[in-house]
């Protein structure tokens, strides 16, 4: 089965490149432009909080262009995040990034939902 993983970014030039990026990939790739309504509001940090309250065992990146060291330390220590890859960022250290947190993620314990 492949491992998914769903791109989020508000610049839709971001979400085109990976989703050309990983068209022949090993993964099954989702890409959108925003979240449900409510979370289009949100900055990067909330959106991650919440899709931490409903997919607690996912791996997630985050992508941007910006980002003080404070905030990726704090969002780090709440384990909300696994990586923080900086933009812009090449094809093949993106690729390495997300090979790694496929990796880390199929070593952890899955939760049964029946």
């Amino acid at each position: 089965m492949k491992a998914s993983i769903l791109f989020v970014d508000d610049d839709p030039g971001i979400t085109h490149m990976l989703a050309r990026l990983f068209h022949h990939s090993e993964y099954w790739v989702k890409t959108v432009n925003s979240a449900i309504t409510g979370l289009q509001l949100m900055d990067g940090f909330t959106f991650l909080q919440q899709a931490h309250i409903t997919q607690p065992i996912a791996i997630k990146l985050m992508f941007s262009g910006r980002m003080e060291a404070k905030d990726y330390h704090q969002k780090l220590e709440h384990d909300l995040i696994h990586q923080f890859i900086l933009k812009p960022c090449f094809d093949d250290a993106f690729m390495a990034y997300i090979d790694e947190a496929v990796t880390v993620s199929l070593q952890r314990p899955k939760i049964d939902r029946n």
